[in-house]
């Protein structure tokens, strides 16, 4: 095995890719991991003339926690190898013993080599596939010619241990065919290897014992060099552990500066995402109504997307629309990446936070193939649309341009793409996105009374946690809830519920007696204790709730859905007050100064006087806020 490889012991290597320092490793042919060999940098600074010893300490980065030990581990690598490399010729190698015959190997299970179809492999073909993987792609040709001529073929069947960590290994071993499984070492979990996995090359130079155990996961064909056939070689070669070390030491220095670069933009990454992160949702949706079904259903749906279609989230205010599209995220496979939530009321009118300005990157460069959460996007600027639409139709957007001294000249950024997906929450729906999102409404709680017991009593079970007294309501109490509007929805429903906890103190339920009425001469604070020992909240508590402002009025807008249309439209007010309430009010004007002033010659006069006036003091007691 190679020097710093993930495991001492196992070389998990394949043709040339880009690192990733993050990267888990997969159980298939050509996955290269490495990891560092403490003891190997011991036993060169022992046994070498040209110790490293006053190298800098390595600072750690807290910032990046999945990165920086990898990359402390490499910059370790690095020396080592660079130490391999200055004193390979001097390196005290443990005796070659005398090299079994090759009746003898192939008593112990050698057999020649052979190919897939069971023909006779030349060296020159071994050596040619050799040279795809690491270590031996870093050897020139005719080394990788010499180790060929060495190997030896094993059929090794599922679930023979190959070397246990600690031990000395006898051989190099290659996998040609099959899996092995290693355990031990700084793993976490056991990893898998596939063809091309090579072990113990360099236990076997250093002399060092095996830091993991490998063991094999299926039937096997090995390559095999014994350790005595290798000792010899490195001991008529000492190039060979010259070469090896000076090629290690480039690939090394070449994948800490890769590590380096990479650390330092996930460093910018996790600066840039940290103020807007969001971390758990702070509750499932509560309820066993029908509507409460239906938006659960909905949410699992959405969550579970393969497509990750951009969903929009509305409702009225107070529906912790939010911890909804927070739910969408952890509900579903994306809850291992990561999520960030903007609100637009608190972004300039360009969303620039969001998309970025010139040389200064966006949350949408940052966050990747993670989730974007964006609140009241309902009060986002008309110009700004076409541009949130092209990125939920197409992951396409435009960073706003950078500032330039001439403020007539205006230079626009290049066009860039996101795979993050989008989630938005609104008080309505906006007809801009239709067709390009999953629309989920959030039913508001005068439509499903029947989740307003279940919420009070999922709140009143935390804020007893809190407290540390158990805290209910009397069924009068509840009753009051139900007969109450709840304008702001759960919301208002939360702070009625805490405001009531807030005014409950155990002690004066003690001193006041258990009830209404208990000790005459303390007051009744609408709280007593029940035969549970939990202390029950009255509905006195609830004073607030039960003066329902609401009960005799009619929301029109609420119940007539094209009204509300109507008056949020273009028509209302722009459109009729300048285009037609102007003119006609002029001409009416001109009529009444100009034309007879008797009710029967004038229409305008007998208009007013007789139909106008008279029905504006009808109506102004039923509608008197449309003034």
């Amino acid at each position: 095995m190679q020097l710093g490889s993930a495991l001492p012991g196992l070389q998990l290597s394949t043709a040339p890719q880009g690192h990733r320092c993050c990267r888990k490793p997969a159980a298939a042919p050509g996955i290269h991991s490495k990891r560092n060999v403490p003891a190997a940098a011991a036993a060169w600074r022992a046994s070498s003339s040209t110790s490293n010893s006053g190298a800098r300490p390595q600072p750690a980065a807290a910032s990046v926690p999945s990165c920086a030990p990898a990359l402390q581990r490499r910059r370790q690598q690095l020396r080592t190898a660079r130490r391999v490399a200055a004193g390979s010729s001097s390196l005290p190698l443990p005796e070659p013993s005398r090299a079994p015959s090759r009746g003898n190997s192939q008593q112990l299970g050698a057999a020649p080599i052979t190919g897939d179809a069971g023909s006779t492999m030349d060296p020159q073909v071994v050596a040619t596939w050799l040279q795809q993987y690491l270590p031996f792609k870093l050897l020139s040709d005719s080394s990788v010619a010499l180790l060929a001529e060495l190997m030896e073929v094993e059929h090794v069947p599922a679930g023979k241990l190959l070397a246990r960590e600690g031990s000395t290994p006898e051989r190099v071993v290659v996998l040609r065919q099959g899996s092995i499984t290693v355990t031990g070492g700084n793993l976490p979990v056991p990893l898998d290897a596939g063809p091309g996995a090579s072990c113990f090359l360099i236990e076997l130079l250093l002399g060092q014992p095996s830091a993991s155990s490998v063991r094999t996961s299926s039937d096997c064909v090995l390559w095999v060099v014994r350790r005595p056939e290798l000792l010899g070689l490195a001991a008529r070669r000492p190039d060979l552990v010259l070469e090896l070390g000076l090629k290690m030491s480039q690939d090394l220095a070449a994948q800490v500066e890769a590590m380096e670069a990479n650390q330092q933009s996930e460093e910018r990454r996790s600066r840039a995402l940290q103020p807007y992160r969001v971390t758990t949702p702070s509750r499932g949706i509560i309820g066993n109504s029908k509507y409460a079904d239906r938006l659960r259903r909905q949410i699992v749906a959405a969550a579970r997307d393969p497509q990750r279609k951009p969903v929009l989230v509305f409702g009225e205010p107070g529906l912790c629309k939010d911890n909804v599209a927070t739910l969408l995220h952890f509900g579903g496979p994306d809850k291992l990446r990561v999520m960030v939530a903007l609100d637009v009321t608190q972004m300039d009118p360009f969303m620039t936070e969001l998309f970025g300005r010139g040389n200064r990157e966006g949350l949408l460069h940052w966050i990747r193939d993670g989730t974007l959460a964006i609140y009241n996007v309902h009060k986002a600027a008309p110009y700004v649309i076409p541009q949130l639409r092209r990125l939920l139709a197409e992951g396409v957007y435009q960073p706003a341009p950078a500032p330039v001294p001439l403020g007539s000249i205006d230079f626009p950024q290049a066009e860039r793409r996101s795979s993050a997906r989008i989630i938005m929450t609104a008080a309505q729906r906006i007809p801009a996105f239709d067709g390009l999102t999953t629309v989920i409404q959030v039913p508001p709680l005068r439509v499903r009374p029947a989740d307003i017991i279940d919420l009070e009593r999922y709140l009143m079970r935390v804020l007893s946690k809190q407290k540390g007294v158990r805290l209910a309501l009397t069924p009068e109490a509840e009753r009051t809830l139900l007969g109450y509007s709840f304008p702001n929805n759960i919301v208002e429903l939360e702070g009625m519920v805490q405001r009531a906890a807030a005014q409950t103190d155990p002690a004066e339920v003690v001193q006041g007696g258990a009830g209404r009425g208990a000790d005459a001469g303390s007051p009744y604070t609408g709280v007593s204790r029940s035969l549970s020992g939990s202390l029950a909240l009255d509905k006195d508590v609830f004073w607030f709730a039960a003066q329902n402002k609401d009960r005799f009025r009619w929301n029109m807008l609420n119940s007539l859905p094209l009204l509300r249309q109507f008056l949020a439209g273009d028509f209302f007010p722009e459109v009729l007050n300048h285009k037609i309430v102007k003119p006609v009010f002029a001409v009416v004007v001109a009529l009444l100064f100009i034309g007879p002033q008797d009710r029967d010659h004038n229409f305008c006069l007998s208009f007013f006087w007789n139909y106008w006036w008279p029905l504006m003091f009808i109506a102004y007691p039923f509608l008197g806020r449309i003034w």
